[in-house]
C-alpha cells in the first residue's frame, strides 16, 4: 500500500525538529538521496512502512504527513530528548525495604 504525503510538511517538520537529512534517512532505512528526492518533489507516493517510519522518527502522526491532520505547533518544535537521571533513585525502590538491603 502506498500513501501520498505532502513533502513540504515533511521538510518543515524535519527542519523544525532539528534532524538532518542523513540522520533521518538512516533511521528510516532509506538513502539520503531518496530523502532529497522526496523533499524536493511536490508530493511523493511512499510505502506505508516508510511513512510509518518517518512519522515514528519525527514523533508525529502519519496523517500529518498525508495532510489528513493539520500541522500543530507542537509538530514544529525540536524533539525533547528523554533523559534518565542516574543520580536519583526512584522512590518506589525504598518503600518497605531497609536502605541497607540495596547496598
Amino acid at each position: 500500500v502506498e500513501l501520498e504525503i505532502r513533502t513540504e510538511r515533511l521538510k518543515a517538520i524535519r527542519k523544525a525538529r532539528k534532524i538532518g537529512r542523513p540522520k533521518l534517512a538512516k533511521q528510516v532505512g532509506i538513502s539520503e538521496r531518496q530523502l532529497v528526492k522526496i523533499e524536493t518533489s511536490e508530493t511523493a507516493r511512499l510505502t506505508e512502512k516508510v511513512v510509518s517510519r518517518l512519522s515514528q522518527v519525527l514523533q508525529i502522526h502519519s496523517m500529518t504527513l498525508t495532510g489528513e491532520f493539520p500541522v500543530m505547533d507542537a509538530d514544529l518544535q525540536p524533539i525533547q530528548k528523554r533523559s534518565v537521571r542516574m543520580d536519583v533513585a526512584p522512590s518506589f525502590i525504598f518503600v518497605g525495604a531497609p536502605i541497607n538491603a540495596w547496598v
